[in-house]
């Protein structure tokens, strides 16, 4: 292979660091859009294939915001898959009128309507994994988007480098710790075209705001090396919140009681002299065991669920959770 370019460097280590999900004979799905990071996701993956034994297919959805841009840009990954003789999937959706239906925003139901058009295809291709090609600089954004939103320790961490989509499908992240400029040095160094999506310099979307006057201002006026410091900072609030979280569940392992989908009982006692911020994090847990929507419980709801470990009072929580106490016991209950 001769030299290997620094990007190479890090993907391959990223594969390595991971082992379970580039096992020999693994179908990976990578999400491919065109741009420049999901490319070199793409010709990155084509260059590990054989050596790791994988089954590479590709996945595009057209968004239909751009008219004949959104069809080119389709046709345009469609032969650079066939170029490499790769299988390749796509689909299109109207995200604008389904934004307007949903009364959601552009950005949110592109990445709605984009993740359930993945499952789908995964789960009907049986593809165990995907990946999708957010980086080093996507990282820093997201940790000082969360930082402007108002933020705990688990937004700190930022992007996870894998979840579960669904069961029997993982989301990963080979990338993320691989800068932008390592990037585009890997495609300039191949000769590898891609395309341009002029969305990405309008400054109507926030993240977009970040990425070209925030970031650069904080880079000029306070800290050229900031993306740096932001990158340090979800590394360490990452491995706090995993250990905050392990204790967590140690903690409600032995308050519950009892469990079922609807019903949980737990023993206030186990709370007492556990410090609040571990309790708020029982309760995130208990919340992501149960399935419950998490989507409404900010900061306060948190709070207010450890206070009620030391009183006997009853509460009702967004998304139909009540809570009702008698003795030691603390029920927490679903409403339908």
């Amino acid at each position: 292979m001769g030299r290997m370019s620094p990007f190479l460097q890090q993907l391959r280590a990223a594969i390595t660091a991971q082992p379970e999900y580039y096992q020999r004979g693994e179908r990976l799905l990578l999400a491919v859009s065109g741009g420049a990071d999901s490319i070199a996701l793409l010709r990155g993956m084509l260059t590990f294939q054989k050596e790791f034994s994988l089954e590479i297919a590709v996945i595009h959805l057209n968004h239909q915001l751009r008219g004949e841009h959104s069809d080119s840009d389709a046709q345009w990954v469609k032969e650079l898959c066939s170029r490499f003789n790769t299988r390749f999937f796509w689909g299109e959706r109207d995200i604008s009128a389904i934004a307007k239906e949903s009364r959601k925003g552009i950005e949110e139901t592109a990445r709605l309507v984009r993740y359930e058009f993945i499952k789908e295809i995964a789960r009907e291709e049986k593809f165990s994994s995907v990946a999708v090609a957010h980086h080093a600089n996507d990282q820093a954004e997201t940790v000082l988007h969360h930082i402007l939103r108002g933020t705990g320790m688990a937004g700190l961490s930022g992007i996870p480098s894998s979840r579960e989509l669904e069961e029997g499908i993982q989301l990963i992240r080979p990338m993320l710790h691989i800068s932008r400029k390592d990037i585009l040095s890997y495609l300039q160094e191949i000769d590898q075209p891609f395309l341009e999506d002029a969305t990405n310099q309008e400054n109507h979307y926030t993240r977009n705001r970040i990425r070209n006057q925030l970031l650069p201002l904080l880079k000029e006026e306070y800290n050229q090396n900031i993306e740096a410091a932001l990158l340090r900072l979800s590394t360490q609030a990452k491995e706090l919140q995993e250990f905050i979280t392990t204790e967590a569940n140690k903690i409600l392992d032995d308050a519950i009681q009892d469990i079922s989908p609807h019903v949980c009982r737990l023993s206030r006692s186990r709370f007492i002299d556990v410090p609040t911020h571990l309790v708020r994090a029982c309760f995130v847990e208990l919340w992501k065991r149960q399935n419950w929507s998490r989507q409404k419980m900010g900061y306060d709801n948190w709070n207010r669920l450890a206070e009620l470990t030391q009183c006997k009072k009853n509460h009702t929580f967004p998304s139909g959770i009540n809570v009702t106490q008698r003795n030691d016991i603390m029920m927490l209950e679903r409403r339908e």
